[in-house]
């Protein structure tokens, strides 16, 4: 039995009462449907902490960054920046020739998911980013190049 737990005997009937006093359960004809309550009880403790401690490790699991590390870019690239230039260090022309190389929507996904991958965790480099995507999109150059372009 649990040691928060005790079987009051009131009058013929029997009540669970807490340590505290508090009354949990009864009143009941017999012993054995006190103690039965008292497995319930029990059972309900046990079923939340187990799921408590489910969803939080599950949580946790999910916002760690050892997990994101070890994914791989699916289109490492893309921008096809110069070797030790930052996409910010890197003029518009380049992402305008570029986008008449492999198309738009290429080159605007890659910097639209810089901006939403590091919206949280790094806002200086978001912002660069948006800042680029707000220039392209009011370039006229930009907007001459076709929306299907190859």
């Amino acid at each position: 039995m649990n040691k928060f737990l005790k079987i009051v005997k009131i009058g013929d009937m029997y009540e669970v009462r807490s340590k505290k006093g508090r009354r949990l359960g009864g009143p009941y004809k017999t012993k054995e449907d006190a103690v039965k309550r008292i497995r319930q009880i029990k059972f309900f403790e046990r079923r939340e902490i187990m799921s408590n401690n489910f969803y939080q490790n599950f949580a946790k699991s999910l916002l760690e960054d050892a997990t994101t590390k070890n994914i791989a870019p699916v289109h490492k690239n893309v921008l096809n920046l110069p070797k030790g230039k930052h996409f910010w260090n890197v003029s518009l022309s380049h992402y305008i020739n570029l986008a008449k190389k492999i198309g738009k929507a290429e080159v605007m996904r890659a910097l639209n998911n810089l901006v939403r991958w590091n919206e949280n965790k790094k806002p200086d480099i978001s912002a660069k980013a948006k800042k680029i995507v707000n220039s392209l999109k009011n370039s006229k150059e930009w907007k001459n190049i076709p929306a299907k372009s190859k």
